[in-house]
């Protein structure tokens, strides 16, 4: 049975891996860039908790970024039911 420490870590491990944003991960988590590689490709599998805790911030961070980055534009506004383009 796998603890919930150990399910944080594989999400974490996925995100970055899904996202490929290792070195603004790495940056922001004030971590060394190798240290994340190894912990991404199984070669420290007991990361200590405070780079686990840094990797969680991190990773809530920039999915709150993109949750506010993404937008859709819908196109440029309509005056009485022309386009704003047919005006000038």
């Amino acid at each position: 049975m796998r603890s919930r420490i150990d399910e944080i870590r594989q999400e974490i491990i996925e995100f970055i891996l899904k996202n490929r944003k290792r070195q603004k991960t790495a940056d922001m988590a004030g971590i060394h860039l190798n240290t994340l590689t190894d912990i991404l490709n199984g070669h420290r599998p007991n990361c200590s908790i405070g780079t686990l805790i840094k990797l969680e911030r991190v990773v809530s961070e920039i999915k709150e970024k993109e949750a506010k980055s993404n937008w859709y534009y819908s196109g440029p506004k309509t005056l009485k039911g022309k386009d704003i383009g047919d005006s000038i």
